[in-house]
């Protein structure tokens, strides 16, 4: 189930916190949308009661947090295979 949070508190690096979070789970992939239609993608490294540390899989240069939304995605990776494995 997706969960948009526009309560994304910090961004240090490749790592951003976002509070206020509810039932985000360890491993789960994140998008970053932009007020400007970008969108960044990343992966919940950590959660700590209401708060998530997302890990970007891209740089976070140029990143808005004041106008930008946390998307969790309810699902980690996936990899698609052939049959034949």
């Amino acid at each position: 189930m997706r969960k948009d949070y526009k309560t994304i508190r910090e961004v240090v690096g490749p790592l951003m916190t976002v509070d206020h979070v509810a039932g985000v789970k360890y491993d789960e992939l994140v998008e970053i949308h932009q007020s400007n239609g970008e969108v960044r993608s990343g992966k919940v490294l950590e959660v700590d009661g209401d708060k998530a540390m997302v890990q970007l899989f891209e740089s976070s240069n140029g990143l808005r947090i004041s106008d930008s939304t946390a998307r969790f995605l309810g699902r980690g990776i996936e990899l698609s295979v052939s049959m034949d494995m």
